[in-house]
């Protein structure tokens, strides 16, 4: 007696791997091939395990009473396009795409710019306030960054005496135990 040669059809994730044994004992043959595709062409006596469609089988010229079906909802069976009324469709889809093309690019940067703030649906926002404030914070952290500098370049040259700031890049060292204080102007600053 010879082993049947099946093809088994179910949807992914059905489970043909894990009970592989089993439907190869259900169905008596003598070995198994998963993920099994009509161009692989057809092994005798082999349970060949496929998650292909059963209408797509059938494009390839695979006899409906020769695919073992499990999993697949009837209703899908009955309404499913064959493939090449989907490459139809396909085509036909593309070439829509291809006139709306340009309409639909306008339309995905309209939604990009008013999604960034740079276009707003009723009015143009004016940016200047926040533009206003980087600059006072900006101000502000270069004012902090030069009184760091002046405060370090005092300290090489003052040591430990108290200073002050006369204005324009000068100090005036105050030495302790009743010295006379002495004025400096640092290198480049302006005077």
């Amino acid at each position: 007696m010879t082993a049947p040669t099946i093809i088994f059809s179910a949807p992914q994730g059905w489970g043909k791997g894990l009970k592989r044994a089993a439907l190869q004992v259900e169905f008596g043959c003598r070995h198994v091939i998963d993920d099994w595709h009509p161009n692989m062409g057809i092994c005798p006596g082999a349970l060949h395990l496929t998650s292909m469609h059963p209408t797509d089988l059938e494009g390839y010229g695979i006899a409906p009473e020769d695919i073992h079906r499990r999993g697949w909802p009837c209703a899908r069976d009955l309404h499913r396009p064959t493939a090449p009324q989907r490459a139809q469709t396909g085509n036909v889809a593309l070439a829509m795409l291809a006139l709306m093309g340009p309409l639909l690019l306008v339309v995905l940067i309209g939604f990009a710019l008013s999604a960034s703030h740079h276009l707003d649906a009723f009015t143009i926002s004016d940016h200047s306030t926040e533009v206003a404030v980087a600059q006072d914070i900006e101000e502000a952290q270069r004012g902090e960054q030069q009184r760091q500098r002046l405060n370090v370049m005092a300290r090489a040259i003052c040591g430990n005496a108290e200073w002050e700031e006369l204005g324009s890049g000068a100090i005036r060292c105050i030495p302790r135990r009743g010295l006379k204080p002495y004025a400096v102007q640092l290198a480049g600053a302006q005077p």
